[in-house]
Parts: C-alpha cells; structure tokens; sequence
C-alpha cells in the first residue's frame, strides 16, 4: 500500500500561485505567483517544501511560462513583460536574455531534449530559437526569429526516431567487447571500396531539435534545423491544425 505524506511549501510572501513545475530529475519545485503588493514572483522549492534562498526571481509584472532544463537544475522563466530571465540553480546565477526580442507576454517556452538551445514565443507571434551553453546562458544573437504574427499558445518537442540496434556504435561496441562476433564485423565494417570505417559522425544527432508550434488562430508550425518551407495551408482549422510551416536553424 502506498504511502503519501503532506509538504507544505514555506513560501516566503502571500500571493495567488499561477504556474507549477517539478523538475524531470532533480527534487526542485518551481512556483510562479503574483500579488497586488510584490507583482511577481517565482520561488524555489525542494522535496519537503523547503523554500530554497537563493532561488527567488522578482519582476514587477507576474511570470508567464516556466521550463526546466531537462538535465540541468536551470530554470527559464518567460513575463508578461517579455522578459526572459534564466536560473541557474546549481550555480546560484541568473541571466537575462541578451538584448530580449519580445515586446509582448512571452507565451510558451521549452528547451531541446539535451538543452543546448531553447525555444521562446510571444503573444505577438515573435518565436525566437536561442543557443545555450553548460550554465544556460543565452547567446547575444539567437539561431532564428521569426513572426509568425499569431498569437503562440502551444509547444511540443518531436521525440528522436529509435536508434537501429544494428547501426548504433554504442551497443556494437558493448556487443562485440562482448565476444559477438558479427557485432564486432559490423563495428569493423568497411563501406565500398574507399575503405570508410563507420564513425558516430554518420550516425546523426542524438538530441531532438525539432518542435511544433500552435498558434491562435489554428495553425501548426514545424521549428526545425535546417529550412523554411510551408508544408500545408488551409484558410480556418475548426478542430486539428493541418497549416504548417517548417522554421529550422543552422547548428
């Protein structure tokens, strides 16, 4: 039979809590709130509630979006303002986006599955893809913008297709350290007559990078890495979006 036991969080100033979000493997809790008195706030918080102290960002408007990054205790933080602020918990830093795009309420935010970049939109349509480092510090020139001039209700990152077995390096390897001899031929194998040996190189990115973008009005965009192309159009989407436009940006 389970267990449950109740954590009050401490939180450090009375206010109505409007965004929550665990990370995906760090026992960390952030809460966004707002207040007549402090505008806005967004606290974090550990597995028991306990309030973390150096954890605090404070605006004069409420925050609008939050998104861990999916291995790093770094937060981002989206405002009504169109601010983008980012903190990094680890190492006790915060940064703001380097010369913010957004002139509106930032309205979805989300990270790539490794978080070297980081998606960000707005009420206005502005979708802009940065480049992130270790500390989750944003480039001063981001990889893409665009406006799509609809308001940006909903992200989603594509998932990375299954790598096949028979061509992943990693378990050839471990396959072939483990006496399997045609996994050791395959892990040797020579292609054509040029004598090219299989690298991870070929193999492609292990990091999914592409998103799709929903917006107001019933459209669906693709934010990938390597084009522009319209893919679809249609005038009015009563139920599922089918207009969708591919956005990708240079590594």
């Amino acid at each position: 039979m389970a267990v449950y036991f109740d954590h009050r969080a401490q939180a450090p100033h009375p206010g109505q809590n409007t965004d929550i979000q665990w990370h995906t493997t760090a026992p960390l809790l952030a809460v966004a709130s707002q207040s007549s008195s402090t505008g806005g706030s967004v606290n974090l918080y550990r597995e028991e509630g306990e309030y973390v102290q150096d954890g605090e960002l404070r605006k004069s408007r409420p925050a609008s979006v939050l998104a861990w990054h999916p291995t790093r205790k770094i937060l981002a933080v989206g405002w009504e303002t169109g601010e983008l602020t980012i903190l990094n918990e680890q190492e006790h830093e915060k940064f703001e986006a380097p010369d913010c795009l957004h002139k509106s309420e930032i309205t979805i935010l989300h990270w790539t599955s490794n978080g070297t970049r980081l998606l960000s939109g707005d009420a206005m349509g502005v979708l802009v893809v940065w480049k992130a480092d270790t500390r989750g510090r944003l480039q001063q020139q981001p990889l893409s913008q665009q406006n799509l001039q609809e308001q940006l209700t909903e992200v989603v990152l594509k998932p990375q297709a299954p790598v096949d077995p028979m061509t992943d390096i990693a378990s050839l390897a471990r396959a072939a350290v483990s006496g399997d001899e045609s996994a050791l031929d395959m892990f040797n194998w020579k292609k054509g007559k040029n004598n090219m040996r299989m690298t991870g190189a070929g193999m492609g990115s292990s990091e999914a990078l592409t998103f799709f973008v929903g917006g107001k009005n019933g459209e669906c965009r693709e934010v990938g890495n390597t084009a522009l192309a319209t893919v679809a159009s249609e005038s009015l989407v009563s139920r599922k979006p089918d207009n969708c436009q591919c956005f990708e940006d240079s590594k």
